[in-house]
């Protein structure tokens, strides 16, 4: 079974990071957006527009060869109330901490469990682990990816409420 964090959208935010030549103290990044990647960003994810968009990360070395990503997602997104139908403005905060491991890394090690491929892995402060393949990990599909698991899927304006009958 191989691995591959390719998705079949295409996303608005591309930040490619080649681990490969990574700096052995890390960086810091700082993910801004334009208009044009705004624009995008609503059609990709269903918003009638996004105002703002930030990615605030910073990124290290995590035992030897793989990447630690923490960091901060910001943003304000128009959404319509599901009860009124009205746009209504919400604001995404999303934490972010993820390890990023090489495929092949000798700190993952896959072993067959009743047909599904588990990982044995002790990150100790992170919960999420990520294995990708190739000499890069694209930051700004990452930002995207956290973004579209924060936005409210059931807006509603403030004091909109069902009346029952």
């Amino acid at each position: 079974m191989s691995f591959s964090n390719k998705s079949v959208m295409v996303f608005a935010l591309s930040y490619p990071v080649d681990v490969s030549s990574f700096p052995r103290k890390g960086f810091d990044l700082l993910l801004k957006t334009d208009a044009k990647e705004r624009c995008k960003l609503a059609d990709n994810h269903g918003l009638p527009s996004v105002d703002e968009f930030l990615a605030d990360f910073r990124l290290r070395r995590w035992k030897k060869r793989g990447i630690r990503l923490q960091g901060c997602i910001t943003a304000s997104v128009i959404q319509k109330c599901v009860i009124t139908a009205e746009f209504i403005e919400n604001h995404i905060t999303q934490t972010v901490d993820m390890i990023y491991i090489p495929q092949g890394s000798q700190l993952a090690k896959f072993f067959k469990n009743e047909g599904l491929q588990e990982i044995l892995l002790d990150t100790k402060r992170s919960d999420r682990l990520e294995i990708f393949e190739g000499k890069e990990i694209d930051v700004g599909n990452i930002a995207e990816e956290f973004f579209e698991l924060s936005i409210d899927p059931y807006p509603r304006k403030r004091g909109a409420f069902f009346k029952r009958r």
